[in-house]
């Protein structure tokens, strides 16, 4: 499966959460959100890249992740899903602003579960997203594990 070309299984999830109205996808810059909460946000990532790289005896991460604030500050003000590939910053918007998260694997576990893919078809999908160096949400990828995911409402 190619995950860019259009009309796959990804872009097509995609389509169907962005289609359930504006604010699923709203693009926002640094400007919106008060340079305060914006710290403490960024705080608390730092806090949970440096457990996580502490526990796998590598660097810390601890540049960038202003997309990733925007995206927890954003959801928490309108209530939104937050779809973030970033686990640390997911575990901040989870625990901290109990936030509903998601990652590629949810969103191809709402297709599976809406009966538009096949578990083997999504393992597929994930396993090539993997390949790629990006977090898909599952550290053992399997069409068990995709089917035992609890999607929240809203997909």
């Amino acid at each position: 499966m190619n995950i860019s070309r259009k009309g796959g299984a990804i872009a097509d999830s995609a389509t169907k959460i962005l289609a359930k109205g504006p604010q699923s996808f709203i693009k926002t810059d640094a400007s919106r959100f008060p340079a305060k909460e914006r710290q403490a946000v960024r705080a608390l990532i730092i806090d949970e890249e440096e457990k996580a790289a502490k526990k796998s005896r590598r660097e810390p991460k601890v540049w960038g992740n202003d997309g990733d604030i925007d995206a927890i500050l954003l959801a928490t003000q309108i209530g939104a899903i937050l779809i973030c590939n970033d686990h640390p910053a997911t575990a901040v918007a989870r625990d901290s602003y109990q936030l509903a998260t998601a990652f590629f694997a949810t969103i191809l576990a709402a297709e599976v579960n809406d009966g538009n893919m096949l578990a083997d078809e999504a393992a597929e999908a994930l396993l090539e997203i993997d390949d790629l160096g990006i977090h898909t949400g599952l550290r053992a990828i399997s069409s068990m594990a995709i089917t035992q995911m609890t999607v929240p409402p809203g997909f």
